[in-house]
């Protein structure tokens, strides 16, 4: 997924292997496995390859996952800009977008897509727009 890129740059991991873990452990599919017990072994059995807990720390294990949901759960025009950016924290991230909206030069909500109207819409529309014009080529895998 998209911050399995951030996830590597944190730690300085570039290994294919670990992407394969990550895929595996991201499309386990249940009516694949045998029964609920095996899919949950399967599920902690590629988690703790793709985590590799024995080479990082606990606080590197949550930066990253805590990362990873943060990104995920941004509007999609939201995460193209953040992952133009290349956070390695959530703090990272919190300052992009915090600097996204300061830059907008309007009154609203402190987090993006918390509030809903039309005058939201375009505010969103106008930050996609910008995004678009001054982020850094990214594709989002």
């Amino acid at each position: 997924e998209q911050t399995w890129e951030c996830e590597n740059r944190l730690h300085g991991n570039h290994s294919p292997s670990q992407e394969i873990f990550r895929q595996r452990f991201r499309q386990l599919c249940y009516q694949e496995t045998p029964g609920p017990r095996e899919a949950l072994r399967q599920l902690r059995a590629l988690c703790c390859e793709r985590l590799r807990s024995e080479s990082h720390s606990k606080e590197q294990i949550l930066e990253v996952l805590v990362l990873e949901q943060f990104l995920t759960i941004l509007p999609k025009e939201f995460q193209s800009w953040v992952q133009g950016h290349h956070p390695k924290s959530g703090e990272k991230a919190v300052t992009v977008l915090e600097d996204l909206e300061k830059g907008l030069n309007e009154p609203g909500p402190q987090v993006p897509g918390l509030a809903c109207g039309p005058a939201w819409e375009e505010r969103r529309e106008k930050a996609a727009l910008g995004a678009a014009q001054e982020k850094p080529s990214f594709q989002l895998q």
